[in-house]
């Protein structure tokens, strides 16, 4: 399956363009960015034009911001292009309605990177927590990710210190896994550190504190579940966990084009942590 990549930034080199060039049943046709110098850089080969590289693959990885890639995946949906989404999937849920309404209406297969869910790890411990009776979950995400000199010190980024954007879906999308629908949101922000309040619909409560701007911090994201047996904690991700992670991501993309399996965390998962984001950023 051919794939062309869109965007040549950070995380197209670290994670998007690697996963492609080590899957098998894959194959990274090019790449097209809005600067074709650095799409060049990366040694992938370069399309002239996003027409093209619709023209010659069989599926698009985005890596771009989300405003750009709500607006360019629609696009290769109509195409009949699988979609391999970054996250957030939009930069405002208006927008992730008409890209999820174009994934529906096209029939193409959709997988978004919320790389924690394919963490080995973090699946078992999602299973485990499946049949607790949990009283809390308390989230944590601290890191220095747009503080100056940061490889993802990029503009859409450092606009919004706290990370609910680019540290927010990761967060609230193991928050829903763990605790379910949000009937209350409280949520407040001091000196680039975002708190949020959950009441879920099961009655447990929810506590996730983000920050992108805190010095010397580089997460990981941490979870701490009380529930009536006990204190339970998420592994920590490690270099191999994220590798593993990255692995799998890419397997289960083929897989699920293929039709063997039908991947949950697609742009419908994307829509409904895109709606909870929205949701935080209204009580902020």
């Amino acid at each position: 399956m051919k794939v062309g990549l869109v965007g040549a930034g950070p995380w197209a080199r670290m994670f998007t363009g690697p996963l492609v060039l080590e899957t098998e049943g894959l194959e990274l046709a090019g790449v097209w960015a809005r600067r074709p110098e650095a799409a060049a850089e990366l040694g992938w080969g370069t399309f002239g034009s996003y027409d093209e590289l619709l023209a010659s693959c069989d599926a698009v990885a985005f890596a771009v911001p989300p405003d750009i890639q709500s607006s360019m995946a629609p696009v290769a949906a109509r195409a009949g292009k699988h979609l391999l989404l970054d996250k957030p999937i939009a930069r405002d849920v208006a927008a992730a309605e008409a890209l999820a309404e174009a994934v529906a209406e096209a029939g193409v297969v959709s997988q978004v990177a919320l790389t924690n869910r394919f963490v080995p790890t973090t699946r078992a411990f999602l299973d485990e927590m499946a049949s607790a009776d949990i009283a809390n979950v308390c989230c944590r995400f601290i890191t220095s990710a747009v503080l100056e000199g940061s490889v993802y010190a990029t503009p859409w980024r450092v606009a919004e210190p706290h990370g609910l954007l680019d540290l927010g879906p990761h967060a609230f999308d193991l928050v829903l896994a763990l605790a379910g629908a949000v009937a209350e949101v409280v949520a407040s922000e001091h000196l680039g550190v975002l708190s949020a309040r959950l009441a879920h619909e099961s009655g447990v409560v929810s506590d996730v504190t983000l920050s992108a701007v805190t010095p010397d911090a580089t997460g990981p994201l941490a979870i701490e579940v009380v529930t009536a047996a006990g204190r339970a904690v998420l592994p920590p991700k490690d270099q191999e966990a994220a590798l593993a992670s990255r692995a799998i991501f890419g397997q289960e993309f083929v897989q699920a084009v293929r039709g063997t399996i039908s991947q949950p965390i697609d742009v419908h998962r994307g829509l409904e942590v895109q709606r909870l984001l929205e949701r935080v950023q209204r009580a902020l």
